[in-house]
């Protein structure tokens, strides 16, 4: 089968999801699919996702694999089912009209980008960007990109808002790191695929709304906080050649004690420090994947 395939993943949040796929379905044709993956909801998530979303095809986890294991599932169907072009949507998005297809016409002018993403804005602050692709701090750590670029370009990673992946190059480059579970993923995927000779290209003319994070809440949360620490430091120390990870290890621990620092000066920052401190024993004993049940901060 060949084609186009959506994958929208959902949390707990049915009426973000149904919203999401509502705004994507009148630029589908005719022979492409939306997938809505249940990454194991506790709420009446799929119920309702059956009820008011009849056209897309349905997927339940059975439990919460994070973004990784969740998309991961889709990114697999897909690939089996020889889909050419899959692109991966966050729930709490909305498309602006023609972004598919500004999207897809960028897939297909670039033979070597693994994939594209548009340029995503705040949905509470029209015109502003959010996110634009990724770049590098100078000591190393990933950024979003917040300047909105005047033509299609090439970038050092794209965020896991929205990526129109290439069949093609998924397959030679693999799916997503399930060790990370959340956060860092995106940006890994990036460098796997730079490393294997494709392109990763952001396209203006393609537009997003996005809400923001309902997984954690806010950045500075314990859960957004432990996720961070921990995955910063398996992505620093495993994701170049060993000659140029001290510039990633350096990042990290520049991050880490500017979130320490931050953490002290916010409310609940005991709850804060006891979370990066165990992202940081996680990361030293190779704790990966989804944090443990009812463990306390």
């Amino acid at each position: 089968m060949s084609g186009f395939a959506v994958i929208v993943l959902n949390w707990n949040e049915p009426a973000a999801t149904v919203r999401c796929v509502e705004s994507l379905l009148g630029q589908l044709g005719p022979t492409d699919e939306c997938t809505v993956i249940d990454n194991g909801s506790e709420d009446d998530s799929r119920a309702q996702l059956a009820a008011r979303c009849p056209q897309a095809r349905r997927f339940a986890t059975g439990s919460n694999l994070g973004y990784a294991g969740g998309n991961n599932v889709g990114l697999r169907d897909a690939l089996a089912r020889g889909r050419e072009e899959i692109l991966l949507l966050n729930n709490d998005t909305v498309l602006r009209a023609g972004c598919l297809a500004a999207l897809r016409g960028e897939l297909a002018n670039a033979p070597r980008a693994a994939a594209v993403s548009p340029v995503v804005d705040f949905a509470g602050r029209p015109g502003e960007v959010y996110a634009a692709g990724g770049r590098y701090h100078w000591s190393g750590y990933p950024v979003l990109l917040r300047k909105r670029p005047e033509r299609a370009a090439s970038v050092p990673w794209l965020n896991g808002c929205a990526i129109l992946f290439r069949a093609e190059a998924l397959a030679e480059v693999g799916v997503f790191d399930e060790r990370f579970f959340l956060l860092f993923e995106d940006t890994e995927w990036g460098e796997r695929a730079a490393r294997a000779g494709w392109d990763l290209r952001v396209v203006p003319a393609a537009r997003l709304l996005h809400e923001g994070s309902r997984s954690f809440g806010s950045t500075r949360t314990p859960l957004y906080q432990y996720y961070y620490t921990r995955n910063h430091w398996l992505w620093a120390r495993e994701s170049l050649p060993v000659a140029r990870r001290w510039r990633r290890r350096y990042g990290f621990h520049y991050r880490t004690r500017k979130a320490l620092h931050r953490a002290r000066q916010s409310q609940g920052s005991e709850t804060l420090l006891r979370a990066i401190r165990q992202g940081w024993e996680d990361a030293r004993e190779g704790r990966w994947g989804r944090r443990e049940e009812g463990r306390s901060w």
